[in-house]
């Protein structure tokens, strides 16, 4: 099990969550903007974003994340399908 906590720009691209989700096998992101957490994005946000007409190469994660503070215990019911 890796230690290291994937994160996303909340300037960066759905397209970009999406893929880096993929290639560490996760359900969730938090969302990053100063060096602060500001929220957090998941496969079914950036689903719903696209489903209602979101573009995933030009439209920022910051536009279809959940903002607010993140804790541990959140963040992992949504890794794992829980929550």
């Amino acid at each position: 099990m890796s230690t290291q906590v994937s994160r996303i720009s909340s300037s960066a691209m759905l397209s970009e969550a999406a893929d880096r989700m993929k290639k560490f096998h996760v359900d969730a992101l938090p969302v990053i903007e100063d060096n602060e957490i500001i929220g957090t994005i998941t496969n079914r946000e950036i689903a719903t974003a696209v489903s209602e007409g979101m573009n995933p190469t030009t439209t920022p994660v910051k536009y279809a994340m959940t903002p607010g503070e993140i804790h541990t215990h959140e963040v992992m019911e949504t890794v794992r399908g829980t929550k």
